[in-house]
């Protein structure tokens, strides 16, 4: 999903990547946890995706990247 992600190609040193931010997803909806998950994700460059859904078509794994990035772009932004 990496290979085909305009956001990582464009700003590789400021944008994560969607398969990292599906695997901080687990934590990020983990109500145990306790780490300001947003601001991490705002560091890590999530803001910069751009929805396109490259990612989630192109997946080997049936991993929706762009859809947790989108639920998690939508509760950093409503918080």
């Amino acid at each position: 999903c990496i290979s085909v992600c305009p956001s990582a190609k464009r700003s590789p040193h400021t944008f994560k990547g969607p398969t990292a931010y599906a695997l901080e997803a687990r934590h990020y909806f983990d109500p145990r946890d306790e780490q300001n998950r947003g601001l991490i994700l705002k560091s890590e460059g999530i803001e910069l995706c751009i929805q396109c859904n490259a990612c989630s078509e192109v997946c080997p794994h049936n991993v929706d990247p762009a859809g947790l990035i989108r639920m998690m772009k939508s509760d950093i932004e409503n918080k």
